[in-house]
């Protein structure tokens, strides 16, 4: 990790692009976010698609990807803003470029389903944030400790060394959380990683292939396949399945999804195994892929 990129800090005038590149907003938080970025003194955009709606996406897969691409090869813009999770991300992957990425970073900033794009980034080489999106930025109040550090973090006024704020916290990013009661007390050396494995099975090891844990890979498979009834449409026989319940059209749903995240983890370098541990395909089917 000692070797990611970390785009520069933002200064006042900077700008930030707010897309939508998982489940769709309320164009209200999209409102909200875009006030309170404005007030930090930031230039603010709005994506093209970034209140769009097809189904419970926030604009088809041409639309979510022309937008993040669009911001990722922005030479003006220091700051990406994801407007929310939910569902939807993995859909961006193996679709971008980051050829101009590269020579203008910026930081992505989202959590929940936008771990997919960070997981990416990463394996790029380049730092991201797994932090708060619009609806906190708009529902929370000025003094909100979130969104403080955030700003804090964008701007630099913090120390990496001592995690203490410089300007806008008083007591730095220091806080305290109260252990479960079945934890058990030691201590360790790893990486820290942003990211939600809520959803990753349990038993699975975190070892990591390229970049990405298996608990991400099973996590995102996981993900997939528990919404694929409501999330995914299919054409002909499979929709209508789907739609009237049936059993053969939500088990052709479910098979289908499992091809998606296997094909999706293989462009993004995880092996072979791995894929085929998360997703239950068999050899032969992950070798006609």
């Amino acid at each position: 990790m000692s070797s990611l990129i970390f785009p520069p800090y933002v200064q006042k005038g900077d700008r930030v692009i707010i897309l939508s590149p998982s489940s769709k907003i309320d164009k209200s938080f999209l409102k909200g976010a875009q006030k309170r970025l404005k007030s930090w003194g930031l230039e603010v955009v709005m994506a093209k698609h970034a209140g769009s709606s097809h189904g419970t996406y926030g604009g088809s897969i041409k639309q979510r990807v022309e937008d993040l691409q669009d911001a990722l090869d922005d030479e003006k813009a220091k700051i990406i803003l994801c407007s929310r999770g939910g569902y939807g991300a993995v859909h961006l992957l193996g679709k971008l470029d980051f050829t101009r990425f590269r020579k203008h970073p910026k930081w992505l900033i989202g959590f929940s389903d936008i771990t997919a794009l960070h997981n990416v980034l990463q394996k790029e080489g380049f730092a991201s944030l797994h932090a708060l999106m619009a609806r906190h930025l708009t529902v929370e109040p000025e003094d909100d400790f979130c969104a403080l550090a955030l700003k804090d973090i964008l701007f630099g006024h913090f120390n990496p060394e001592t995690a203490e704020s410089v300007e806008t916290l008083e007591n730095g990013f220091n806080y305290i959380c109260p252990g479960h009661k079945l934890n058990h007390k030691g201590t360790a050396n790893g990486i820290l990683r942003g990211g939600n494995l809520s959803d990753a099975k349990k038993g699975v090891s975190e070892s990591r292939v390229d970049g990405l844990s298996v608990a991400d890979a099973v996590s995102l498979y996981h993900s997939i396949t528990m919404n694929s009834t409501r999330n995914h449409p299919q054409k002909g026989n499979k929709l209508e399945g789907l739609m009237e319940g049936r059993e053969e059209g939500r088990e052709e749903g479910i098979r289908a999804s499992r091809f998606e995240i296997a094909r999706n983890l293989k462009t993004m370098g995880v092996a072979t195994e791995m894929i085929i541990q998360a997703t239950k395909l068999t050899t032969e089917e992950f070798e006609h892929l």
